[in-house]
């Protein structure tokens, strides 16, 4: 989808820490609160300009889980990022699924977690399509 590059050329740019949900993936089970973990502890260092979260947030639970890492940090302004394909209509992710499998299957091995050749890829990004929750009005 993209949230890396975005990431990576926003810490170039700007300056920051970016902390990547996939740099996590090898402690299994501990993955997910190794990462929030991090992301609570980046967000309390003063001396850190902008955090980055590199993350899937199709969820609110996602969300609510990060902004609650965030709660004990240094205060600041949150910004949630969603990609969206400018000729789906909202709440549609038709083409915006159909292009990430199109990057997922071209770049091949050249990820962390989801891989091109992975033969339920269709499946997964579909769920993950039919999963996704609208931010809500306290989110914004």
């Amino acid at each position: 989808s993209g949230k890396s590059t975005l990431c990576r050329m926003l810490r170039h740019l700007l300056g920051g820490t970016w902390v990547n949900q996939d740099e996590f993936s090898h402690l299994k089970k501990a993955a997910k609160r190794s990462f929030l973990a991090e992301v609570g502890k980046v967000a309390a260092d003063d001396s850190v300009p902008m955090l980055l979260v590199d993350k899937i947030n199709t969820m609110r639970q996602h969300r609510h889980e990060i902004l609650e890492a965030m709660d004990a940090g240094v205060a600041g302004d949150v910004a949630l990022v969603q990609f969206r394909h400018p000729m789906d209509r909202p709440g549609q992710w038709e083409r915006a699924k159909k292009l990430c499998e199109e990057r997922i299957r071209a770049r091949g091995q050249g990820h962390r977690t989801l891989m091109g050749d992975e033969p339920k890829l269709h499946n997964i990004l579909s769920m993950t399509a039919r999963g996704v929750e609208p931010m809500t009005p306290d989110e914004l």
